[in-house]
């Protein structure tokens, strides 16, 4: 009778564990999905604006194995599905990387300059968004102005995504690089022209103030990028 009570329990306590060990370890697709809906509730707790959650989660849904199919359907049901065609990978002030994983721990500290959706307005333009290499001299001019063209959607006038915030979507495997090869037969056209004799000053020099020089530092210890134009996802900076 002992035997058989002890038995009883020790198939009782295995049932249990097995059923413990079922509800703690859920299937990819459930532990994915999971995190991509936790990291939109933080973010729309944060006061992120729908297009911005959107922004940020999109894109990463299809670089996340185990997601199930309807995830983005349901995100999209919930907070729209953005019109922008800006591609970001990195957070322009800070240099971040996006990840891919592990979102809900990112949303928590995620910058605050991405909160309306308009990174290309709100952000210090410290690192390209797309290739993550620290921009200065005359890229940090390039993607500067392209910001300046774009609208309320991330589009240049005719619906055209930035070079900078952008990159040409194609096959994997990549030909040389037509948008540097055409800057330098661009630059091979420039003809030589004598700078015109400066105007004179307004006020004499020793009254003049010199106007104070922000100073960018590189954080994240990046290599500097050799134009404005983005490679795309493929592109390692790092590497």
């Amino acid at each position: 009778m002992t035997k058989n009570f002890l038995a009883g329990l020790a198939a009782l306590a295995l049932m249990g564990a097995c059923m413990e060990t079922e509800s703690s370890s859920p299937t990819p697709s459930r532990n994915a999905d999971a995190d991509f809906k936790a990291a939109a509730a933080i973010l729309d707790e944060r006061g992120f604006a729908d297009v911005a959650i959107m922004s940020i989660l999109q894109g990463k849904i299809f670089e996340v194995q185990g997601v199930s199919d309807g995830l983005l359907a349901e995100l999209q049901a919930q907070y729209g599905e953005p019109n922008q065609m800006v591609y970001s990978e990195f957070e322009p002030d800070t240099g971040r990387q996006i990840p891919s994983s592990n979102l809900a721990a990112y949303a928590r500290s995620a910058s605050p300059c991405l909160k309306n959706g308009r990174p290309w307005r709100d952000c210090q333009l410290n690192y390209q968004p797309v290739d993550g290499c620290f921009l200065e001299a005359e890229p940090l001019r390039f993607c500067k102005t392209e910001a300046r063209k774009l609208d309320g959607n991330g589009l240049l006038p005719g619906g055209t995504p930035s070079q900078c915030w952008n990159y040409e979507k194609g096959p994997g495997v990549m030909l040389p690089y037509q948008a540097e090869t055409k800057s330098e037969i661009d630059l091979a056209k420039v003809k030589v022209v004598k700078a015109a004799a400066p105007a004179p000053a307004a006020t004499p020099a020793s009254e003049a103030k010199p106007k104070p020089r922000q100073t960018r530092v590189n954080t994240m210890g990046r290599p500097s990028c050799k134009h404005g134009y983005a490679n795309g996802p493929v592109f390692d900076p790092f590497g």
